[in-house]
């Protein structure tokens, strides 16, 4: 039964279960309209994790709700900071937060138990992926001032271990795990170096070398990887490719059917057998939703105009593929926030959608509900 939490119409968050929709935060004092950003469910989908922005009223906070509405927590305040992004620690012990400060940003770890936050990094953290065991982080940091890069192993148990894998991290790309071993680019002598490691032994492999690279996602079930190649002049032609790690081979899985879109995006069905992906023009501001799958090859789904949100939340989608589930977990469906066409438009103003998507070529957009940030509860439950 699938269940999604998102950010209604009233700026609170709400669950959206067999065509209905239940509001299950609250604001905190009376009088207060801050929203509840970014709902992001917990490995156990138990508990919904969210942030309440800083204003000039209210500090910012870190809360956690029962997705039941039943029981509540106030993990954090913060008074001269802002959290924009959050990432359950996989067995829900901790909650990893980008928080924005004057300084810049800072990665930071709150215990759900209470304990003291324990403040990770600074600079530009963005991207990074909890160890399996929830016991480390692995962070792409980035400092705008230093002009520096690195790849960088932190210890939520000892910080006297934390250690640096590579100062010449390749791109804007979020170190990732298979098959319990690490996956992060490193950049030398012109090329952008994709390679795997065991953290504990730190012995490492050198997977594959090309010109340019958008991103990795590994391929559920299978021993593959989806590449997104851009760059001024690329080695492989713009566009996804295929990476088989058995055999070394590479096959591009895209067509150029208009030269205008970019690829932006990509998604794997939780069994592997569909890519979601996003194109987008930046002119016009649209954006295309299209999949490829085995035996279908490469098509379009459809085209739709995106919320501010959206296109923010697909910019970086490394990271947010982590964390907020999109895709359904019969792998026929996908939820996003857009707008209505102007054609279909039921209100004078534009109002966001959480719609529906179908994972077929020419699918139809179903509008559920008029919201933000749609996330759908983990689909091992």
């Amino acid at each position: 039964m699938e269940r999604l939490a998102f950010l209604g119409d009233n700026k609170q968050v709400n669950l959206w279960q067999n065509n209905k929709s239940k509001q299950i935060t609250y604001p905190l004092q009376e009088g207060e309209t801050t929203p509840a950003l970014w709902p992001t469910w917990s490995p156990d989908g138990q508990w919904i994790a969210y942030f309440q922005p800083l204003t000039d009223r209210s500090p910012a906070r870190l809360c956690v709700t029962q997705a039941s509405g039943m029981d509540m927590m106030v993990l954090a305040e913060m008074q001269d900071r802002q959290p924009i992004y959050i990432h359950w620690s996989p067995l829900g012990t901790h909650i990893a937060v980008v928080e924005q400060s004057p300084e810049g940003l800072e990665l930071v770890v709150y215990p759900l138990n209470g304990s003291r936050a324990i403040p990770l990094d600074d600079g530009a953290p963005i991207f990074f992926q909890w160890t399996p065991d929830g016991t480390g982080i692995v962070a792409h940091i980035v400092h705008p001032v230093r002009q520096t890069s690195r790849i960088q192993y932190y210890s939520l148990e000892d910080s006297n271990t934390d250690w640096v894998i590579t100062e010449h991290s390749g791109g804007f790309y979020t170190p990732l795990f298979l098959n319990g071993r690490l996956l992060y680019a490193e950049q030398f002598d012109g090329l952008t170096h994709i390679k795997q490691m065991d953290l504990n032994t730190e012995q490492t492999d050198t997977l594959f070398a090309l010109e340019g690279m958008l991103s990795l996602h590994p391929r559920p079930n299978h021993s593959q990887i989806a590449i997104g190649v851009s760059g001024p002049q690329p080695q492989l032609p713009k566009g996804i490719h295929l990476f088989d790690l058995n055999t070394g081979e590479q096959q591009r899985i895209t067509e150029d059917n208009q030269k205008n879109l970019s690829w932006q995006s990509m998604f794997w069905s939780p069994n592997g057998e569909k890519l979601l992906l996003s194109a987008v023009n930046g002119q016009q501001r649209w954006l295309e939703w299209q999949m490829w799958s085995e035996g279908e090859g490469h098509q379009v789904i459809h085209s739709f105009v995106p919320t501010r949100e959206q296109l923010f939340y697909l910019h970086f989608f490394d990271q947010f593929t982590l964390s907020h589930p999109i895709l359904s977990s019969d792998n026929q469906h996908f939820y996003f926030s857009g707008y209505e066409a102007p054609t279909q438009r039921q209100d004078t103003l534009p109002r966001p959608w959480i719609f529906r998507g179908e994972m077929k070529m020419g699918g139809s957009f179903e509008a559920l509900e008029h919201g933000l940030f749609p996330t759908r509860q983990p689909s091992s439950l």
